[in-house]
């Protein structure tokens, strides 16, 4: 059948576009704050910045899928490898002190000496 025929060959279109994963909008086109924020958590000092930067990741059960948003970068003096939640807690406080809205599935890095970033987390 003719009528038949082009809806036959829009379904294999159709299926295949539903297995492509969905490409992030690009990164935060503004800072939400450029210059450095102040936070304090539990009774610690960290100073953190937020920027457009490349999208984040984040662990699902399909894997790892990337995740656009701002990067937010925090500093404290003595900030080591093992203290990422206390890290991630004031990158959430300076995202939402500044309006946006902290991703916090976003995975974050030590990225240096007291520096931990969170690539992706503020939207």
């Amino acid at each position: 059948m003719i009528a038949g025929r082009p809806l036959t060959l829009g379904l294999p279109c159709l299926a295949l576009s539903a297995c492509v994963a969905a490409v992030p909008q690009s990164p935060v086109a503004r800072a939400i704050a450029t210059e450095a924020v102040p936070i304090t958590y539990r009774d610690r000092a960290f100073v953190a910045s937020i920027a457009p930067g490349a999208p984040g990741v984040t662990l699902t059960r399909a894997g790892a899928v990337p995740v656009a948003g701002a990067t937010v970068r925090v500093t404290a003096p003595g900030l080591a490898r093992d203290e990422g939640i206390a890290a991630k807690e004031a990158a959430r406080l300076a995202c939402e002190g500044q309006g946006g809205a902290f991703q916090g599935q976003a995975i974050g890095n030590y990225a240096g000496p007291e520096t931990w970033a969170f690539a992706g987390a503020c939207a």
